[in-house]
């Protein structure tokens, strides 16, 4: 069991059973992927950890509980989770792969700082979430050039 996960259990008043322990780890090791619970529940069984799809629902309850991780909803239907605590970054969203990415904008993120400071505020928290599709090629896009995209 890792020391970091430990800690990070009893900071935040969590009890640090083999359950929870397999969870964090599992997300604290998925190099930064937004994982839904059964994805997480997936890769607890490819790594030979008997944990159960209702136990990973009531873990991941109680690390969010305990401000350990952060659920995402992104339209998908599917709540994604990842470890708080990583700094302020903000979101892009494939609409048609699925993909979830992170990126830090220092510059945007000054520029929001600026816009609530011009409405009297104090920027305290924020959620930014670009949802994008795959650019097209240059020939799909000469033949589609007449065709505005659609809302969805």
């Amino acid at each position: 069991m890792s020391l970091l996960t430990q800690q990070q259990l009893r900071k935040a008043g969590v009890r640090a059973t083999p359950p929870r322990m397999a969870v964090l780890e599992a997300l604290q090791g998925n190099g930064g992927q937004h994982m839904t619970a059964d994805e997480l529940y997936l890769r607890l069984g490819e790594q030979g950890r008997a944990v159960g799809l209702a136990t990973v629902y009531r873990v991941l309850a109680d690390l969010e509980a305990g401000g350990i991780i952060r659920r995402n909803q992104f339209g998908q239907g599917k709540a994604r989770f990842e470890l708080a605590g990583g700094g302020r970054h903000f979101h892009i969203v494939d609409r048609e792969g699925g993909d979830v990415r992170e990126f830090e904008d220092e510059a945007l993120l000054h520029r929001l700082q600026e816009v609530a400071a011009q409405s009297g505020h104090r920027l305290v928290d924020l959620e930014l979430t670009l949802y994008v599709r795959p650019a097209p090629s240059r020939a799909a896009e000469a033949t589609n050039l007449s065709e505005p995209e659609q809302q969805t």
